[in-house]
């Protein structure tokens, strides 16, 4: 089985059915203050979720796909994001310290007030283009 618990230790998710975040697949759900971190989760899919202010430090989220999602205040700190796709979300005050985001397939529209500190960006975007 697995869960996904808030800061507070409060189960914002559970399947009895699994037993790795591996693959995960999320569709509307609320995971606001998710801690998720150091979690293993390659090709993981979000859609259409709230996360906002959930923890992802450490995180290995190669692969993963965000779409539509409230990444208000998220923290992405020294995650791994390698070919990530993150589309249509809100990505306000979200922080990506020290990510390597390269290789990401990112929707730079609502990026106001990220932090980007020691981030590998695209080579085809910069900070201008934000």
């Amino acid at each position: 089985m697995i869960q996904i618990k808030n800061t507070e230790g409060q189960v914002l998710y559970e399947d009895s059915t699994k037993n790795s975040f591996e693959e995960l697949w999320l569709e509307k759900i609320n995971l606001d203050r998710a801690n998720l971190q150091g979690c293993y989760m390659p090709s993981a899919y979000f859609s259409e979720c709230s996360l906002r202010g959930a923890s992802f430090r450490k995180a290995d989220l190669r692969d993963a796909d965000f779409h539509d999602c409230d990444l208000n205040s998220a923290d992405f700190t020294e995650s791994d994001m390698e070919n990530v796709t993150i589309d249509g979300c809100d990505l306000h005050n979200t922080k990506f310290h020290s990510v390597d985001l390269q290789n990401a397939d990112i929707d730079w529209l609502f990026i106001d007030d990220a932090d980007l500190e020691d981030v590998l960006l695209p080579s085809h975007r910069s900070p201008a283009y934000m």
